[in-house]
């Protein structure tokens, strides 16, 4: 493999694809390194939940771009390191670290997102009276006051529940509808690095910097005997087990093992939540048009937006990671023949994947894509009437909204209005017709 891939370093065509190449990471990280900066400055001015989240997948995406990309294009573009034992080591900690870190702060994003949406029952109290059950209770004095006591009781009972929880509230104590306060999250954070972190070194400890020997080609293309490469190559004793129980190769079973925990567990969990979550909105969404509440239509839009851009974050992650997962599988099992090219567009591809989510985040947030632009303006007179021409899109946006809900509601109420005039109509009908009746059969009495 080493020999075809510096014969392959004497062709001119090769020279001027690595010259793209360079081109194409080097977008990659002046993007990558530019959004995420970005996104980490909002996140720390715009405090929220799935915002602290977002800012850890965004610092692990600058230490991707920053300490991984560069080198490893100049590892495979030039089958050499000359960066030394640290920075081998580093290089591929940092990548699997990043991958893990992005799989499963997507999966808890997920599990945050799934329990916003469910987890109110846990923490409302409310107390409902149906006028039809109070009727019933009238009826009966002695279970009217004992009814009446217990209402006293669970209304005293909520006041105090009520202001334990506004205590917390103000000092930001409170956990929303999904349980999580902000030392939660922080506490995620730390926990989600730490394992990601152990797993991560678990696979790299033994990288190391292999010598290579063979003058008959380093002579005629590197004008040397020895060529320095970074290797993560498998410990000799794991080998050496997994050949005697298992009869797999060891680099095959590494392969399937950073699949099945890196990406398809973290993402299968992640796709069945936002399944569940898309049914729960669904659901909320016909009994919304049902009772044609504008504003909590207008909330559902947003929390579709939101859905929508997690959504996005999670399937370009999948995307961008899945043909490289394919392509080591692939040739691990020797169904396929190690190619160079094949290489260099899957892993171009993998890389890639952090320096996407800062325009999903501007285009699908407002709140992002506001900021954004009040950051990049810094105080230029252009930029600043760009953004009020934005704002008043945006009023203009709202108020026709708000028109078109009124609209709605008064179709709604024209209907109901109606139905109940027939309603009236036909009963009164009924009744006149019985009065009619009454009146004959008097008659033929007489």
């Amino acid at each position: 493999q080493l020999q075809d891939q510096i014969k392959l370093m004497s062709n001119d065509t090769y020279r001027q694809e690595r010259i793209y190449y360079g081109i194409a990471y080097f977008i990659i990280i002046i993007i990558s390194f530019f959004g995420n900066l970005l996104v980490c400055r909002i996140c720390l001015k715009k405090y929220t939940k799935t915002n602290s989240l977002i800012l850890s997948l965004s610092i692990s995406d600058l230490l991707m771009t920053v300490f991984n990309i560069p080198f490893n294009f100049f590892r495979i573009a030039n089958f050499s390191w000359p960066f030394g034992q640290p920075m081998c080591f580093i290089v591929n900690f940092v990548q699997y670290l990043v991958v893990y870190l992005s799989s499963y702060t997507m999966a808890i994003i997920a599990i945050q997102r799934y329990q916003s949406l469910t987890g109110f029952r846990r923490h409302s109290t409310s107390v409902v009276i149906d006028n039809n059950h109070n009727h019933n209770h009238n009826n009966h004095n002695s279970d009217n006051q004992i009814y009446q006591l217990y209402l006293q009781i669970k209304l005293l009972i909520s006041s105090v529940y009520c202001c334990y929880y506004c205590k917390y509230y103000i000092t930001k104590q409170i956990p929303d509808n999904d349980g999580y306060t902000r030392r939660t999250i922080y506490i995620l954070i730390i926990i989600t690095w730490l394992l990601s972190a152990l797993i991560s070194l678990l696979f790299t400890y033994s990288s190391e910097v292999v010598v290579t020997e063979d003058a008959t080609y380093l002579l005629l293309f590197f004008d040397q005997t020895t060529l320095k490469r970074c290797r993560n190559p498998i410990n000799k004793n794991v080998q050496q087990f997994l050949l005697e129980n298992f009869s797999i190769k060891p680099d095959l079973f590494i392969t399937v093992t950073v699949f099945v925990t890196q990406y398809f567990i973290p993402l299968a969990i992640v796709g069945y939540i936002y399944i569940k979550i898309g049914k729960i909105i669904q659901r909320q969404g016909k009994l919304y048009d049902n009772r044609g509440n504008a504003k909590a239509r207008i909330r559902q839009r947003k929390k579709l937006r939101r859905i929508l851009m997690l959504i996005l974050m999670v399937a370009a992650f999948a995307i961008c990671w899945l043909p490289l997962h394919l392509f080591h599988l692939l040739t691990d099992a020797g169904f396929l023949h190690y190619n160079y090219r094949i290489f260099m567009m899957v892993h171009w591809l993998a890389m890639s994947s952090v320096s996407y989510n800062p325009f999903i985040y501007c285009w699908l947030n407002k709140t992002f894509r506001h900021t954004a632009m009040k950051i990049l303006c810094c105080g230029r007179i252009e930029c600043c009437r760009l953004i009020l021409l934005m704002k008043q899109r945006k009023q203009r946006r709202k108020q026709q909204q708000k028109q078109q809900d009124k609209s709605i509601m008064m179709t709604v109420n024209h209907r109901n209005h109606h139905h109940h005039h027939q309603i009236d109509i036909q009963s009164s009908f009924d009744n006149d017709n019985d009065n009619n009746n009454n009146n004959n059969k008097n008659d033929n009495n007489n």
